[in-house]
């Protein structure tokens, strides 16, 4: 983790991804998080799997470094009393509960503010706390549905398809994580805490970007896939060829000339109805073949390295595994290593937020269920062992 959030502390009531995903990044920033558990098993995203390693999630451990569990009861008295306890010596809790559900727990932001009033709360739900679908629940794939982004994914003439990284839930942890950071700042000038409110749909409709244009602008309703490609700019898409599949941005006249020089085409770049993107876009139908059977004329791999060494941007159609063996991910510490309690070394993907003049990086290990109780309770809370044994035998933690 980085040194910049050091001495801020995270309440984390999320589970799954919308949520643990941003508590991470907050830790990875330096933050302490505390990831609050309910007894029995915890984060759902515990049992999810395979992989398992010696009965651990690798689905739970993706989303959970650099973070202390406590497991507690909060539907009991004594649950909430140590809760709010922890929120008087915290700075942001966060939760995706159903909207609603933090209330009826009585830990909302209502209630939190009256015992801290400098607290930062960050509820994350499917379609905010306003609007006539703020009641429903909504996972990734329904937000990708509703979003209108599955309807954009997929080639023109098959099939539409779910994104395969879970942008849905995602896109929450993403902008709440830049509201909470918004938020601190604010209270460093202000004093006081705030609610920030974040709706998945919201998200997924701001990620639409430049697709949402010909409805807004023109009330245009069809908007059909387009496999790899893109609206506007031509060529900007997947191409077979001898041995793998490649795909190349062509963005900018002086890439095209070097495309065609490299496919040994370099007629098709003076042709009138292919010189600029415009005319390109235009006479998509005509050029496509052309380029088409271009790259199947070449290896993708010197492609590639041809490709890298003039500064054309494209690059290989890489398996995960693929991927994670490039020799950049080395560079750029984009996988760590991490001594598991349970699993002993443990690899997982690093921080991809780079910040210069800081102490080199540390990582914690995604915690084991309840793992911290006790250091949270007598370090954090102080309290004393025989008060600790109560709650034990209570059920509480």
């Amino acid at each position: 983790m980085s040194s910049i959030l050091k001495g801020i502390r995270v309440l984390d009531l999320t589970r799954v991804i919308a949520g643990p995903f941003c508590s991470m990044m907050l830790g990875d920033l330096g933050a302490e998080v505390i990831k609050v558990e309910t007894p029995g098993g915890g984060d759902p995203s515990r049992s999810l799997g395979p992989p398992f390693c010696k009965g651990e999630s690798g689905y739970f451990m993706s989303l959970n470094r650099n973070k202390k569990s406590l497991v507690v009861d909060l539907k009991k008295p004594e649950g909430k009393g140590i809760f709010y306890d922890l929120v008087k010596v915290s700075d942001i809790v966060l939760e995706n509960f159903r909207y609603g559900v933090a209330d009826k727990l009585g830990i909302g932001y209502e209630k939190l503010k009256e015992i801290n009033p400098k607290i930062i709360y960050c509820a994350i739900t499917a379609f905010g706390e306003n609007g006539p679908y703020r009641d429903i629940p909504g996972y990734d794939l329904t937000m990708q549905a509703i979003s209108g982004e599955i309807s954009l994914t997929g080639e023109p003439d098959g099939p539409i398809v779910k994104m395969g990284v879970p942008m849905g839930d995602l896109g929450g942890s993403f902008f709440g994580a830049v509201g909470i950071l918004g938020a601190l700042f604010a209270r460093e000038r202000e004093g006081k805490g705030r609610k920030i409110d974040i709706g998945l749909f919201d998200t997924q409709l701001s990620l639409l970007t430049y697709h949402s244009a010909p409805f807004l602008l023109e009330g245009n309703k069809e908007k059909n896939p387009e496999g790899t490609g893109h609206p506007n700019i031509v060529p900007y898409r997947m191409y077979k060829t001898r041995d793998i599949q490649v795909v190349v941005a062509i963005l900018g006249e002086g890439f095209w000339l070097k495309l065609c020089d490299i496919l040994e085409i370099p007629e098709i770049s003076k042709d009138p109805r292919f010189e600029i993107n415009r005319k390109r876009a235009e006479n998509r139908k005509e050029l496509e073949p052309i380029l088409e059977a271009a790259f199947m004329r070449k290896s993708g791999r010197e492609l590639v390295k041809k490709f890298y060494e003039i500064g054309i941007p494209g690059a290989p159609v890489n398996t995960i595994a693929e991927a994670l063996s490039e020799p950049q991910v080395e560079s750029r510490e984009m996988i760590i290593t991490v001594d598991h309690p349970v699993c002993g070394k443990v690899k997982l993907l690093g921080n991809p937020i780079k910040i210069y003049d800081t102490p080199k990086e540390t990582f914690a290990p995604p915690p084991v269920l309840g793992e911290h109780n006790k250091e949270i309770l007598s370090e954090i809370l102080k309290y004393s062992e025989e008060k600790i044994k109560k709650l034990k035998e209570l059920k509480v933690v």
